[in-house]
């Protein structure tokens, strides 16, 4: 196999169909099992899976697409070596990037276009390891899957999952688009987006929750600026991901938490849109409909939780008074679980990721204010 100098760390065991299954239960007296591949993959309990996974015959691999999706694992040895699969857009915007935390200590890894042979990790001191392994850039641009897994030692059951889950459905923003570039770059490069950055992700790991992240750049509730449909995060929420249209089982993971970062690009729709010859208000009226709509929709799949509508790290002026009215009035109606609130926005030019999104230090900054605001409406999480 080759090694893929970018990293040297670790990453660990099988995947499974969906999120929220695997992960534990087996004695370490059970026979050793140092490799695992083929249908191995979706069964093994040496895996814990995080996001919105599954298996594609095709590729022969098992996907996690989506932003923070990932997987951790327990082994005992000293090395690691994987067959990955990994695939950018094809618009020159970069490759697949993967956040790979060995026994806490996190390494960046880059996927090459195709099945790649990596050594993830060796020289480690003997004995039992942890790894968690997270996808930083997002499904529009990169795909990554697992093939195979091989230790010089031998997989151990997975490690207990939190018990408190988040999840989070967002556009460009909850993906990282541009969290780390330099201040006030231009242009898209995956290198330069990193979903760990951002607002969404510290918050998850503030309160030791697992988290799946929902989110795709471009996305919106209502329609593009020029009235086209096919980003409504609505028609695609309840499948797999926008390139894997099966239905997606609410019960296999089922949120204590849910935050909705949703809007920022219904605004240029909203305040832009010359195509449809209708006015700024009644764009507006319609915005409001399909927003209520979709957290009525979450509400019906997810009747126990907490659920957070949030907006305004892009600085918008025109969609965060509706999104907090929409919240006041589905809360006047009954519903005590459903909170709204503006997020700290990137005012400051040193707070300039590319293409005016927010940098890392914004997202920091967000989630602060994002993390007392549950503290407050949920007491003890």
């Amino acid at each position: 196999m080759k090694t893929n100098g970018n990293i040297a760390a670790c990453l660990g065991a099988v995947l499974l169909f969906a999120a929220g299954c695997g992960g534990g239960g087996q004695s370490e007296s059970a026979l050793p099992v140092g490799e695992i591949s083929g249908s191995a993959l979706l069964s093994s309990p040496y895996v814990n899976w995080y996001g919105r996974d599954y298996a594609d015959a095709e590729k022969g691999a098992v996907m996690f697409n989506y932003s923070a999706a990932g997987f951790e694992t327990s082994f005992e040895g000293t090395s690691l070596s994987a067959t990955m699969y990994g695939a950018d857009s094809g618009e020159g915007y970069g490759n697949t990037f993967l956040s790979v935390f060995v026994d806490g200590e996190e390494k960046v890894l880059e996927l090459s276009d195709g099945n790649g042979d990596y050594v993830l990790c060796e020289g480690l001191d003997a004995g039992r390891h942890t790894v968690k392994v997270v996808k930083r850039t997002e499904l529009q641009f990169t795909s990554a899957g697992l093939v195979s897994l091989e230790t010089d030692g031998h997989f151990l059951p997975a490690p207990e999952r939190p018990e408190l889950k988040f999840e989070f459905f967002g556009d460009s923003i909850t993906c990282g688009y541009g969290a780390i570039s330099e201040i006030g770059e231009k242009g898209f490069k995956t290198s330069t987006e990193d979903a760990l950055s951002t607002y969404a992700y510290l918050t998850a790991e503030h309160f030791g929750a697992q988290s799946n992240f929902i989110c795709y750049s471009g996305w919106y509730i209502s329609k593009s600026v020029t009235g086209t449909t096919d980003g409504d995060i609505g028609a695609v929420y309840d499948k797999y991901s926008k390139d894997n249209r099966a239905a997606w089982d609410f019960a296999s993971y089922i949120p204590d938490v849910v935050i909705v970062n949703i809007g920022a690009n219904d605004e240029n729709y909203i305040n832009l849109c010359a195509a449809e010859g209708n006015t700024k208000g009644e764009r507006m009226q319609y915005f409001d409909e399909q927003y209520t709509a979709f957290v009525k929709d979450l509400r019906a799949v997810y009747p126990e939780a907490y659920i957070f509508l949030v907006t305004g790290m892009l600085g918008e002026s025109t969609v965060p008074n509706t999104i907090l009215s929409i919240g006041e009035s589905l809360a006047m109606d009954g519903d005590d679980r459903i909170f709204a609130t503006t997020l700290y926005a990137r005012d400051n030019p040193s707070e300039l990721g590319a293409d005016g999104h927010p940098s890392a230090a914004a997202h920091e900054k967000a989630a602060a204010e994002l993390i007392g605001f549950i503290e407050e409406c949920i007491p003890g999480l």
